[in-house]
């Protein structure tokens, strides 16, 4: 037979080719076949743009078959681009003292006409103030508004207007309380009674829609300042005027981790405000219309919490809120591992869900919880959880990607499994998780009691 033989088919991309061997004696006509492997498809590396992506749609990529005579094509989705918008936008309306303005962010991209629009809070009259008596008069100094208005008191008030364009209205009741109203310029009105010894019989608080907005939009919270009321024992009412909440920072002096503010209904029941917030001046949070509030250290004392640790004040700050309690009714067990119950049951308590089972285990109800949000697969509860497993439920329960910073810089970065790499890189983004003293983020170490305390007092105020 031949040793070579012919190729009598051409193999193609997908299907097999033929070579024949023919005997080489003469007269005889016996052959034997064999099969070619088909050779393949020889993609292109580049491809080409079939269908641009915009902002909003994928577009197509397409890779087509270099080989003579094959049509065949492979093509690939080309992410869609999003939105590149302005960074300070154009002022389409311009506020004025009572109206709010408008200001649009274009999207650059070429041939994209979205368009994306932010409400300016009204200005709010700049009032010039004058007091004749017991007459107050009000009149708007800004260009092209002449908004004026007088307000006459009764006999039995005192009126000031102080250094700081406070305006400070006493009034004598005839029960003999005494009740002091402050206006400041911001647009939030204070208003507390006391009794003849000086006791504080109730306190109310009303921000104004220009405070409110202003709140909302540009994230400059309205500032309560009630004095030297005792905000422990004495009830506020507070009033934004708005259905939506308001972003409040209460002043309350000495306020530490252990500070929170709890709402009471009508009832008297009290609710701690989870995502209590401390600031230089006291407290911050989010308040509805209408809410009556306390001001209370919730701390709990933990035997075993002494000295000056590095975690003393995430323990009061995660206990006040009953985001974590103790391992017994006095003592915290800070050096005790996290277990992954553990930790469904703290996020499930920060979004507010009722984790008390009264049958099966103690975490079934936030097992359940984190499971339906795409938490966690609820396997190994009682396991020790690690660094990056709870940065990563962490990251999940926040569901936000961007602010992401590198964690190249540890020397012991490549420990961290890949599956945990964008979450941790958010963590240390966020501010939520900081490496070690020794420059490592020991990712696969069992997380303490501490720890966890720490990462989530982080999680909450960042």
């Amino acid at each position: 037979m031949e040793t070579e033989g012919t190729v009598t088919t051409e193999p193609t991309c997908t299907e097999k080719g033929v070579r024949t061997y023919k005997c080489k004696n003469t007269g005889c006509t016996h052959t034997v076949t064999e099969d070619i492997d088909p050779l393949g498809h020889d993609m292109e590396t580049e491809g080409t743009v079939t269908t641009p992506a915009t902002c909003e749609k994928d577009g197509v990529l397409t890779f087509k078959c270099k080989r003579e005579g094959c049509t065949h094509t492979v093509t690939e989705t080309i992410p869609a681009t999003g939105h590149n918008m302005e960074t300070e936008g154009t002022v389409t309306k311009a506020p004025t003292c009572e109206e709010n303005g408008e200001r649009t962010y274009k999207c650059l991209n070429e041939g994209c006409t979205h368009t994306v629009t932010e409400v300016i809070p009204a200005l709010g009259h700049d009032y010039k103030i004058t007091q004749v008596g017991n007459i107050i008069t009000y009149e708007c100094q800004r260009e092209g508004c002449d908004h004026k208005y007088t307000e006459e008191l009764a006999d039995n008030v005192e009126v000031n207007v102080d250094e700081n364009g406070n305006i400070v209205i006493v009034t004598e009741n005839e029960d003999g309380t005494t009740t002091t109203e402050i206006r400041y310029p911001t647009g939030v009105k204070t208003i507390v009674t006391v009794d003849a010894k000086g006791n504080v019989l109730a306190a109310e608080v009303n921000v104004s829609p220009r405070a409110a907005d202003n709140a909302i939009f540009n994230g400059v919270a309205a500032k309560i300042d009630l004095g030297d009321v005792d905000l422990s024992k004495v009830e506020v009412k507070i009033t934004t005027n708005r259905e939506t909440a308001v972003p409040v920072e209460i002043v309350v002096a000495g306020a530490d981790y252990g500070y929170v503010v709890v709402i009471v209904d009508e009832n008297g029941n009290e609710t701690t405000v989870v995502m209590t917030k401390l600031t230089e001046n006291g407290v911050l949070f989010a308040a509805q219309d209408g809410i009556t509030i306390k001001v209370v250290d919730k701390a709990i004392n933990f035997s075993d919490i002494k000295g000056n640790n590095w975690y003393n004040d995430a323990v009061d700050f995660v206990s006040a809120r009953g985001i974590m309690t103790g391992m017994t009714a006095n003592a915290f067990d800070a050096t005790g591992k996290t277990t992954r119950a553990q930790v469904w049951t703290m996020l499930a308590r920060l979004s507010g869900v009722d984790t008390t089972c009264t049958t099966g285990n103690w975490y079934d109800v936030a097992r359940a919880w984190a499971m339906e949000n795409g938490i966690s697969d609820g396997t190994d509860a009682n396991g020790q959880i690690t660094r990056e497993q709870l940065v990563t439920m962490l990251y999940r329960y926040a569901q936000m990607k961007g602010t992401a910073k590198s964690i190249a810089g540890f020397s012991d970065a490549s420990d961290v499994s890949s599956w945990a790499k964008a979450a941790m890189e958010w963590a240390y983004g966020e501010g939520v998780m900081n490496g070690n003293a020794d420059g490592t983020l020991n990712a696969k170490g069992a997380t303490t009691r501490a720890e966890m305390a720490k990462f989530f007092m982080n999680f909450i105020t960042r």
